[in-house]
């Protein structure tokens, strides 16, 4: 028997999380999210995080695209 989950929790830190629940409803599942307890990080720090996030979400939706259409082949 194949493991299908009706739900999954996704527990990330809250930059991470938007891209986390994007990718998980993409294929195809039920996905909720969970930011975890921020830490104090340095502003430089965070800034960083997030303009990474900023390139990985269409680097990602690109990803998944290709796969989707090449992928099968």
């Amino acid at each position: 028997n194949k493991y299908e989950p009706e739900n999954i929790v996704i527990i990330s830190q809250h930059f991470h999380l938007y891209r986390s629940l994007m990718i998980s409803r993409l294929i195809g599942l039920r996905s909720f999210g969970l930011a975890a307890n921020n830490f104090s990080f340095s502003n430089s720090l965070k800034v960083f995080w997030y303009f990474r996030e900023s390139v990985a979400i269409p680097f990602n939706l690109l990803k998944m695209l290709y796969f989707y259409i090449f992928g099968n082949r």
